[in-house]
């Protein structure tokens, strides 16, 4: 789904989908609908490109990748991103 012109949040629905890939990047997403589960399956998940504002989401537990760049987060990296 990315490249297009969606606009808005992100539902907090969609973490209720079974997915492994989501790519929502080159959008116009502004954010996260709460809660967000760090228990989700996404293995992939990119949000890059967008004009999402706030903290950093948390990377899914299984995520081996996580793009956030080309938006406007602010705030600390947590602890539970890191290089294993």
């Amino acid at each position: 789904m990315s490249n297009n012109r969606i606009k808005g949040r992100i539902p907090s629905w969609i973490w209720n989908v079974y997915l492994l890939t989501l790519n929502l990047s080159m959008t116009l997403l502004t954010g996260l609908e709460e809660p967000f589960p760090n228990g989700s399956a996404l293995m992939v998940l990119d949000l890059h490109s967008n004009q999402l504002q706030g903290s950093l989401p948390l990377m899914p537990q299984l995520a081996v990748f996580f793009s956030v760049s080309g938006n406007t987060l602010a705030g600390k990296i947590p602890s539970s991103i890191s290089i294993k």
